[in-house]
């Protein structure tokens, strides 16, 4: 070679390198999600676990998802500028959206689940988060969904009455357009604050086919519900609940979402939020779901449900009842 010349392979490699590969960190390194888990029990688990497994065999939108507790939230706060790793935060629960809505400042998007809708409006009306997106999957069925179910276990035309208290009150002008679409007859009795639903309820009961519960603490809460379950079946009148635990209290039937199923579909709302910032508060409901029915009440009461197959068929048609 002669002095002073360079040898032309390093030269060609690198050309090679730079056309092919691109520049050193051209290829965009996969979001970081991190999910906080506000609960300790098993359910809450059971989410975490099925949304952690969801968002890792995603091969078309790979994520790096992070899991912590409360007390690991407290602690990646502290280290200044740490949250700004993250695309998104994914809270589990209530206790977990009420910590990251209440953190002031940037911080990433929000997708909150696992938390009763009522909850969620409440926390937003509390912390008011205008400057950062937020979305959630809630837990409440969709009503055209529960009505829906009560048509298929007692038919049209049937009577179906709803305590209403402080949390569901709004939803009465959507019950009463979802019943005329499912040909029900609807009766509604809405408490007064701080009404307890045993000074009421006997009332709502005469000429009822079925009632309808809804997830509201006036009305539903560990003493007034087993009252309730006890007092309707002395009427001889079903009730539709919306827990599985409470169709084992003695409800005729519920439909509802397990922890898996919310953990599945909030790990398929992830790939969006990345994709886009909403520009305001997004309230999903649950797609997937599962039904109970107590066929021990059910004989008790003369009644002869279809089957879980048929009606979770029926319900999950483009027509079944989703809002």
């Amino acid at each position: 070679m002669p002095p002073g010349r360079l040898p032309l392979w390093p030269l060609i490699l690198g050309l090679f390198l730079a056309l092919f590969l691109g520049p050193p960190g051209a290829r965009a390194a996969p979001p970081r999600v991190l999910l906080v888990n506000g609960g300790a029990g098993p359910l809450h688990e059971q989410v975490s676990a099925s949304l952690r497994q969801a968002l890792a065999g995603d091969r078309e939108s790979t994520v790096v998802a992070e899991a912590v507790d409360l007390d690991g939230w407290q602690r990646l706060v502290a280290e200044s500028g740490r949250l700004a790793d993250f695309r998104l935060v994914v809270s589990i629960g209530t206790r977990a959206t009420d910590a990251v809505l209440a953190l002031e400042g940037p911080k990433p998007p929000l997708l909150a689940c696992f938390l009763p809708r009522r909850t969620w409006e409440r926390l937003l009306a509390q912390y008011r988060p205008d400057e950062n997106p937020v979305s959630a999957l809630v837990l409440d069925q969709p009503l055209g969904r529960q009505l829906a179910l009560a048509r298929l276990l007692l038919g049209s035309q049937s009577r179906v009455g709803v305590m209403l208290g402080a949390d569901s009150a709004e939803q009465a002008p959507q019950l009463e357009s979802l019943a005329q679409r499912q040909d029900l007859r609807l009766q509604l009795l809405q408490l007064a604050p701080n009404e307890k639903p045993s000074e009421r309820f006997r009332e709502l009961l005469p000429g009822l086919d079925l009632v309808l519960g809804l997830p509201d603490p006036q009305v539903f809460d560990r003493v007034s519900s087993k009252w309730i379950l006890y007092s309707s079946y002395q009427a001889r009148v079903p009730v539709l609940a919306y827990s599985r635990a409470l169709v084992e209290a003695g409800a005729l039937a519920a439909v509802y979402s397990t922890p898996e199923q919310i953990g599945r579909q909030t790990a398929g709302l992830v790939p969006g939020l990345l994709a886009a910032r909403p520009g305001e508060a997004a309230v999903v409901h649950p797609d997937a779901f599962d039904l109970a029915v107590n066929r021990a009440v059910a004989r008790s009461l003369g009644l002869d449900p279809p089957s879980e197959e048929l009606m979770k068929e029926a319900l999950s048609a483009p027509d079944g009842g989703g809002d």
